[in-house]
């Protein structure tokens, strides 16, 4: 064959290929439509927040299942049942909900019932043993289990009282004191009961102390409670909560005296002497600079007869009479010298440890300033009055405006029977129960008739004759011999006790700006009441009656008034826990 024939031949064969090539393509068959879809398991039960998965299954319309399809999830209320993108759904709240299935424009639906597990049957209740003072309130709780010590929430609970004359107990579980002695509390739930005892306590304070926004008394068996502001632990409690009503101090000592600072610590001593504090670091006096929550005892071993606590130290005399004073000194309010110190507590002179206050004097009593700006007084056995520390009020009384580290003699030649120091006054009684007041007088603190400040002593008007005498912050308080209590100075939180917070006076009456409500002489104190003691405070006044009780008045932000509230009060309210 020759070539020109060869290659029409293959040409030919080629067409012919390519022909039968293009008549064999086809196109490929459109899907089936989805004519139904169909949502298992329907329907559907499940508990609350637990999940349960479910399978939409697409078919055509001969019934033939098909495959691949996409699906959307939704639910009809996601408040009881959310789906996912993969049919997954959890129950939320009990209820029902309907889930549907959409392919294709075709939808599908389950029903889903969402519930909770039956309960599990109480098996035992627990309440928790508890004590109360004598109208106090106490929170009880009651702990229900199941067979395997599960604790079950959420339970019905009922309470009883076997003895409503010691304790009464609400529907809450709330526990009232009502006489000293011993109820059984019984909590039932569901059949099964649990009882606690609660023990009823009667409080009969020997003196009371109030401080700067806490209070401390001591009972007549020696044990210490305190109430009001726990912020640096100065309750003793072991808490850095306030308390409303008195708590007891930790420790299980037997105490003799107490003394609530205007800072935010407390010192008392022991029967036998042994001094302790607790609360704000720096001014415990254990050598160490901690703050402490319960009682701790002052380093050195000394036994004190008498002890004083201010805003930021503390001072104590042992029985020979020889002074100590512990704390911040940046003022020389520990009286130990020119030297100042003997250490530093943030870059503040100080003492960690109890430090003799200078000279060669001996002590009888002693007090120690209230204020922010320390100084402290003492009086000799033969009753010569001596201060030291700051002295910008004529707070030290010698005649002068100048600070002195060394004790310094009060002028006016006067023999005194007790002294009480205040934020930036002090006041002292003579053997003859006369009253004397130096220092800053703006509010009438002094109680001499005037506003004019004495760097030394000026009787206290009206001729009373007193047994004790108080200083506080900016005001005073004295016993009379007929038990009646006397008060002067500020008087805007009510703690004259004499009702309104709007006089008697009006110190600074031409400046309206800074007028307030004063007495520059004494006014009683309201209700008739009787006193023994009387410790005057920051704003508040506390006493003790010649019947044993304690009441006190004025501010009460933090329940320093032992109320069981916060509530102020312009005259003297009784402390909770008392007969």
């Amino acid at each position: 064959m020759s070539m020109p024939s060869m290659t029409k031949t293959l040409l030919l064969t080629a067409a012919l290929l390519m022909g039968i090539a293009c008549n064999d393509s086809t196109s490929p068959p459109a899907p089936a439509a989805i004519a139904s879809v169909t949502v298992a398991p329907s329907p559907s039960t499940l508990l609350v927040g637990s999940t349960a998965q479910l399978t939409a299954t697409t078919k055509d319309s001969a019934g033939n299942v098909l495959t691949g399809r996409a699906v959307t999830w939704a639910s009809s209320n996601t408040v009881v049942a959310t789906v996912s993108a993969t049919g997954l759904v959890t129950g939320v709240a009990v209820g029902s909900a309907t889930i549907m299935a959409t392919a294709e424009g075709k939808n599908g639906t389950a029903a889903v019932t969402v519930t909770v597990p039956p309960p599990v049957p109480v098996a035992s209740v627990t309440v928790a043993p508890a004590t109360v003072l004598v109208g106090v309130t106490v929170q009880l709780t009651a702990t229900t289990k199941d067979a395997a010590g599960n604790v079950l929430t959420g339970r019905t609970v009922t309470w009883a009282t076997s003895n409503p004359a010691v304790a009464t107990v609400n529907f809450t579980g709330l526990a009232t004191g009502v006489a000293a002695g011993q109820a059984t509390i019984t909590a039932t739930s569901e059949g099964q009961s649990g009882t606690a005892a609660i023990t009823v306590s009667v409080l009969t304070f020997a003196t009371v102390s109030g401080g700067g926004d806490h209070t401390c008394g001591v009972t007549t068996g020696g044990a210490v409670y305190c109430w009001g502001n726990n912020g640096l632990g100065q309750l003793g409690n072991g808490t850095t909560t306030n308390s409303a009503t008195p708590v007891a101090v930790a420790g299980g000592l037997t105490f003799a005296t107490v003394s609530a600072s205007t800072g935010s610590f407390t010192c008392g001593l022991t029967r036998g002497g042994a001094a302790y504090c607790w609360g704000a670091k720096d001014q415990l006096g254990t050598g160490s600079r901690e703050q402490s929550s319960v009682p701790v005892a002052v380093a050195g071993g000394h036994s004190f007869s008498a002890l004083s606590t201010g805003h930021d130290h503390a001072c104590a005399l042992t029985a020979n009479g020889t002074a100590y004073c512990w704390g911040y000194n940046q003022f020389d309010q520990l009286g130990t010298g020119p030297a100042g110190g003997p250490q530093f507590c943030d870059d503040f002179p100080c003492s960690t440890v109890p430090a003799a206050v200078s000279g060669e004097l001996t002590f009888a009593a002693m007090s120690v300033g209230t204020g922010a700006i320390g100084f402290t007084c003492g009086l000799t056995p033969g009753g010569a009055a001596y201060c030291w520390g700051d002295n910008g009020g004529g707070e030290l009384g010698n005649g002068t405006t100048t600070n002195s580290s060394t004790p310094v003699a009060v002028g006016g030649g006067l023999t005194f029977a007790a002294v009480s120091t205040g934020a930036y006054h002090s006041c002292g009684l003579t053997k003859n129960g006369a009253a004397y007041c130096w220092g800053d007088n703006d509010d009438g603190a002094l109680g001499d008739g005037s506003t004019a400040s004495s760097s030394t002593p000026v009787a206290v008007s009206g001729g009373y004759t007193f047994t004790a005498v108080s200083a506080g912050l900016f005001n005073a308080c004295g016993i009379a011999t007929s038990g009646a209590l006397y008060c002067w100075g500020y008087n805007g939180a009510g703690e004259l006790g004499i009702g309104p917070t709007t006089g008697p006076e009006v110190c600074y009456p031409d400046m309206p700006d800074y007028s307030e409500p004063c007495s520059t002489v004494p006014v009683a104190v309201s209700n008739g009441l009787k006193f023994a003691v009387v410790s005057v405070a920051d704003y508040y006044t506390c006493g003790m009656t010649t019947g044993g009780a304690a009441y006190c008045w004025g501010a009460n932000y933090y329940g320093q008034l032992g109320t069981g509230t916060t509530t102020s009060s312009t005259v003297p309210v009784k402390l909770a826990g008392q007969p």
